[in-house]
């Protein structure tokens, strides 16, 4: 909400309607000429070379191979190609607001010269801002497999929308033939599967002062970051008072005018916006 809805709001079943679910972002490397560095020209997602010579990530042109030509994202500059495995470093991509939902797009790449069975994979692994491992996804098919060295789309979903960075590679080792692996179209959201958190109810007084109230309502969604309670004295224009944490059940208002009506309201919210309201407490303060 801006910031004229959170002091003021003349129709309260807008506060109801969901924030609108943000489409998924993809970032195809495709805008800029090969050889850009990208660590930070997109506006919300940074790219770095971690383990690798260097720190810069560069947009690489790989032609036809690209899975959106002409560019992959790649650890090398131009004029080298673009696929790589561990030994070379992974690309992270740190997000400025936890996702939801990342993947990319991922080729197996193997050296001409390859002797025996691969059985190492491209990668993709996330973590959350405290750099707790939340998942990770391997290329999904096997050298015996039709269409092997394909582009592959690797995925990590996280319900509570907590990936703040992922790391893509190739695994390197396992007593294996190298496969490099060739990465394109990073697409990330963060309100993917995001549902509206059920409404408060039971909204009561529990306790009456002469200039203050204590109210008290019951919690029903499990997945609300919050809880935002509003007040009226004509149940006409309603005033945002507190944004407590998501488990709180309970909200003194001091300050009040004493032997007055108020309204209240109780929502709760995430990021896919608010829920219903609880029902509308009306109540008065002591003479």
């Amino acid at each position: 909400m801006n910031t004229s809805w959170n002091r003021f709001c003349f129709v309260i079943g807008l506060l109801t309607t969901p924030l609108a679910v943000k489409a998924a972002t993809t970032v195809n490397f495709d805008s800029v000429p090969s050889g850009t560095i990208i660590n930070n020209i997109y506006a919300d997602v940074q790219f770095s070379l971690v383990n690798g010579n260097g720190t810069n990530v560069y947009a690489a042109n790989a032609g036809a191979f690209a899975a959106s030509a002409p560019n992959v994202v790649s650890p090398f500059p131009s004029g080298m190609l673009p696929f790589f495995d561990r030994r070379n470093g992974g690309i992270q991509a740190t997000f400025a607001n936890p996702q939801s939902t990342v993947s990319i797009d991922a080729a197996a790449v193997l050296p001409p010269e390859y002797f025996g069975t691969p059985i190492n994979k491209p990668f993709l692994q996330a973590f959350d801002a405290n750099n707790n491992f939340i998942g990770i996804a391997y290329y999904p098919l096997t050298a015996s497999q039709a269409n092997y060295g394909s582009y592959q789309t690797l995925t990590i979903h996280s319900s509570t929308a907590n990936i703040k960075y992922v790391q893509f590679s190739s695994q390197n080792g396992n007593g294996s033939v190298a496969v490099y692996g060739e990465f394109d179209n990073l697409t990330y959201n963060n309100d993917y599967l995001v549902t509206l958190p059920a409404a408060p109810s039971e909204l009561r007084v529990i306790k009456f002062g002469r200039n203050a109230l204590a109210i008290r309502w019951m919690n029903n969604a499990a997945n609300a970051t919050s809880v935002k309670v509003y007040r009226s004295i004509n149940n006409l224009r309603y005033a945002l008072i507190a944004t407590l944490a998501p488990g709180v059940t309970t909200y003194t208002n001091t300050g009040l005018t004493a032997n007055t009506t108020y309204f209240y309201k109780v929502y709760a919210y995430n990021t896919a916006g608010f829920s219903p309201p609880s029902n509308t407490l009306q109540t008065m303060t002591l003479r």
